[in-house]
């Protein structure tokens, strides 16, 4: 066990001491016991994942001001540090407007959905031997089950909002999610058959000698492009292209409410490159003079400036463009995979942890 293991569960072991503290001095009754530990985890962990997006979309600001030559946020804080938090709180406190013959409902509730659907795949990520909040055998499946509601509610967003452009956007994002997570499911079939589990920290085990990445390169590229496509990120933002549709299905949503579509979709973002680290490079594995879990983070933000750098390098697609692509080019890449992984697995299970 690292240094940080250590550290981490000195930091816990002090906390159970003071909830079983507080239990006794108060009598609380046992059947709560468990909820608590459990909610002390979920805050911690949003707390630390809130930094962290906060890190997020500053590196992605500096990184588009790099690309661009030009200097990006500078102004608020030291090197615009505060920039983001500024942005959180005008998102607060501006006015929330609703088109007059918009669903209220709908309008209200879908940016509360969007948000804890981003959120609630966190449980289930493993940042590291000992640091996860559950440990399921099927927490893969369960992430792509709730990744898939997404259109869903898209759908509903836009047409909640009564705006034509809002409703084109959204059938635009709709089409979009259902023809990429096809071979996005598809592509990671390899991943599970070569493990033998569908269980993220098993699959991440199975890794210690060699990582899938360089016996499943078709099945990783599949899953990074349509992961882009999933997440309507440029050059793939057909959905809320500005020359045609506004802000897409997005535009009739202002103040906290975009606040919260903007952060799921930066939630997305941090949940898809930890997929990609788990599945493809080994999650935590790495060479000793860091601990495990600086390598699952440093592989993931290393995979988020490849998101960037995709962002500002390629043109956007049309849509036709776009669904040719997905169902004509990637659907038979990730068939191909998998008759791959059936041809290569006699020769790589002796390399694999099982």
């Amino acid at each position: 066990m690292s240094w940080f293991d250590d550290m981490v569960t000195q930091v816990w072991s002090f906390i159970v001491m003071i909830v079983d503290w507080v239990f006794s001095l108060l009598m609380l009754p046992d059947w709560l016991y468990e909820p608590t530990i459990i909610l002390i985890k979920i805050i911690i962990l949003l707390l630390l994942f809130s930094l962290d997006l906060i890190g997020i979309i500053y590196l992605e600001r500096k990184l588009l001001g790099r690309f661009h030559n030009r200097r990006s946020i500078t102004e608020t804080g030291k090197y615009g540090l505060l920039q983001n938090i500024a942005d959180a709180i005008k998102l607060m406190i501006k006015e929330d407007i609703i088109p007059k013959k918009a669903d209220r409902f709908l309008h209200n509730v879908i940016p509360i959905l969007l948000g804890f659907i981003a959120i609630l795949p966190l449980a289930f990520i493993p940042y590291g031997p000992r640091l996860y909040l559950v440990n399921y055998d099927t927490s893969l499946l369960f992430i792509l089950a709730i990744a898939s509601l997404a259109p869903g509610l898209v759908l509903l967003a836009g047409w909640a909002s009564n705006n034509k452009f809002s409703l084109i956007g959204a059938f635009r994002s709709g089409s979009q999610m259902v023809a990429y997570e096809v071979p996005l499911a598809l592509s990671v079939i390899g991943v599970v058959m070569l493990s033998g589990s569908l269980n993220l920290y098993s699959i991440v085990e199975a890794q210690k000698n060699i990582w899938f990445i360089l016996v499943q390169p078709l099945g990783f590229i599949t899953f990074f492009i349509s992961s882009i496509i999933e997440l309507e990120r440029a050059p793939f933002d057909v959905p809320e292209a500005e020359s045609e549709l506004v802000a897409g299905w997005k535009t009739e949503y202002g103040s906290l409410k975009f606040g919260l579509i903007m952060g799921a979709e930066y939630m997305h973002l941090f949940v898809t490159c930890a997929l990609l680290t788990i599945l493809y490079l080994g999650g935590w594995n790495g060479p000793d003079f860091l601990p495990p879990s600086f390598w699952f983070l440093l592989k993931l933000h290393l995979l988020i400036v490849a998101f960037v750098w995709v962002r500002i390098t390629f043109h956007r697609f049309r849509i036709d463009q776009l669904l040719r692509f997905g169902w004509l080019r990637l659907v038979p890449l990730a068939i191909l995979n998998i008759i791959l992984t059936v041809l290569v697995t006699p020769y790589v299970l002796p390399y694999i942890s099982l």
